[in-house]
């Protein structure tokens, strides 16, 4: 039903007008309390290349603190793989080139998102390249500003995050609710992304990584939907909310 009410106010709204805030899709989610828990991949995303597009639904507890929806791989002394986050009030995504950890080491893309605490709103980045990146908000199209010189992305086989990230002591915890979480080895259109707000995906979908519905609501585990794709174990009990 839920999702059904998201569709219809989009399509009586979105001449430009779709407001952020609306009612998520049907189903369960995971809560993240932004303190320590998180949801850890077990392995790594082999197959992740440029383009790529990564989409979820949010709830956000809290939209000041600097918050990890999701790392497809670790790193240390430098950005590796691709993340979107949300940052001091932006949403951003981005990728390494494994040299360093600062702005030389990273391209990133980012826009301002003045989306309201606690309610769902759905969320996609997508890149094709170091300047040229789309962020989507309710299947509205951002204004993005770049900052990083990195260049081409790098991965390594450190495992990839959902809800929070660990690095050098310091932590990059999400705080809310995440649910139908999608990652795609290509570059996403408008109209893909609104089709991914109004359905659910099979996980055979063409370019498909990994598709996480969130629908278990019990256990220890977070499924991935895509064949031979990399599930997830819950850490620090996130709670699985109906």
């Amino acid at each position: 039903m839920y999702k059904k009410l998201i569709c219809l106010s989009f399509s009586l709204i979105f001449a430009g007008q779709f407001t952020y805030g609306q009612m998520m899709g049907s189903g369960n989610s995971l809560d993240f309390d932004g303190v320590d828990d998180y949801v850890n991949l077990n392995s790594h995303f082999t197959n992740l290349t440029v383009p790529f597009t990564i989409a979820a639904w949010i709830k956000p507890a809290q939209a000041s603190l600097n918050q990890t929806i999701f790392y497809s791989h670790g790193h240390g002394n430098s950005y590796v793989g691709g993340w979107l986050q949300y940052r001091n009030g932006k949403l951003a995504v981005g990728y390494g080139d494994g040299t360093v950890r600062n702005s030389s080491g990273r391209r990133v893309a980012q826009a301002t998102v003045a989306y309201n605490s606690n309610q769902w709103v759905h969320v996609a980045g997508v890149v094709r390249g170091p300047t040229d990146m789309d962020i989507y908000v309710n299947g509205n199209s951002q204004t993005v500003s770049y900052n990083g010189s990195g260049g081409s992305m790098v991965t390594n086989t450190a495992t990839g995050w959902i809800g929070g990230y660990i690095y050098n002591n310091a932590t990059d915890y999400y705080a809310g609710e995440i649910e139908e979480l999608s990652l795609w080895n290509s570059a996403l259109t408008a109209t893909d992304v609104r089709d991914l707000m109004c359905s659910k995906l099979t996980g055979n979908e063409p370019s498909l990584i990994a598709y996480y519905d969130f629908d278990s609501n019990t256990g220890s585990n977070l499924n991935n939907l895509v064949a031979n794709g990399i599930d997830g174990t819950l850490q620090n009990n996130p709670t699985w909310v109906g």
